[in-house]
């Protein structure tokens, strides 16, 4: 299979947590009005993200040259749109007045899942060497107890970062179960 060959299951399951992410977002303001939109919310918040995490780490390669060039250029050219566009212009932002990596560096809270998607990609060499003297199970576990551990801290900056590790173990059990879907049924190299 090619780098371009979709995959029509995973691109599938994406459009369908796209579409929760817009429902999600869109029934967000009126939580305190009704129990079944709070029912709603709950349900679709309890699993999209966790969906879209697994779905990119069944697709991850370990790819520094795309990793660099593809997740690292877009975040960067859409982390300066935002800071020009929004942070600057709209909301008057001094960007003197703000470090280094709080202005540029840090994603603002939109682009979390790019920064995610980079920090996961590169973390990929270190798993690799680390499963072959621990257990996939056992690294997993190491990550839910880290992922549940990161709920109970309460960060507001960086941004996004909390996110990157209580995401992380759904990313990691996609990519050590592609394997599992290896086959022309499934359609997963």
């Amino acid at each position: 299979m090619n780098d371009f060959q979709r995959i029509k299951w995973i691109d599938t399951l994406k459009g369908i947590g796209i579409i929760l992410v817009l429902i999600g977002h869109f029934i967000e303001p009126y939580l305190a009005d009704n129990c079944i939109v709070n029912t709603m919310f709950t349900i679709v918040y309890s699993f999209h993200m966790p969906l879209f995490c697994m779905l990119s780490g069944v697709v991850a390669k370990k790819n520094v040259k795309r990793v660099l060039l593809y997740y690292c250029w877009i975040y960067i050219i859409s982390q300066l749109i935002y800071l020009g566009a929004v942070r600057i212009h709209l909301l008057g932002y001094d960007i003197s007045s703000n470090r280094l990596y709080d202005t540029y560096i840090l994603p603002f809270w939109h682009l979390w899942y790019l920064y995610a998607l980079i920090l996961w990609s590169i973390s990929l060499y270190i798993i690799d060497i680390l499963q072959k003297h621990i257990p996939r199970c056992l690294i997993l576990v190491f990550t839910y107890t880290i992922s549940i551990l990161c709920g109970f801290i309460d960060v507001e900056k960086p941004y996004g970062l909390m996110r990157v590790f209580t995401f992380y173990p759904f990313f990691l059990f996609g990519y050590f179960y592609k394997g599992f879907l290896n086959s022309e049924k499934w359609g997963v190299e």
